[in-house]
């Protein structure tokens, strides 16, 4: 550690910018992810999320109970809007 009496304000300095870095981020990424929210893309459909979407998205099937998401598949596809956990 340096003895200079500038020194801490070096560190002043840099607690400053660390903090407008913040802010900065946090002016940028809230209104960005309010859009999102307002236009229902931050989350992706029940069955999607039921199934993986390794297997939604991909086709690509995980270690997943299959009878448990194909029943959930076969729910959706009948018209089923929301599913209750028992």
């Amino acid at each position: 550690m340096s003895d200079s009496p500038d020194s801490l304000s070096y560190l002043g300095w840099q607690l400053a910018g660390a903090i407008l870095i913040l802010i900065w981020v946090l002016i940028i990424t809230i209104p960005f992810f309010i859009i999102l929210n307002k236009l229902k893309l931050l989350r992706v459909p029940l069955i999607d999320e039921v199934i993986g979407l390794d297997v939604a998205e991909m086709g690509s099937v995980a270690v997943i109970d299959n009878l448990v998401a194909s029943a959930i598949y076969r729910a959706h596809q009948n018209g089923v809007k929301s599913m209750k956990y028992v």
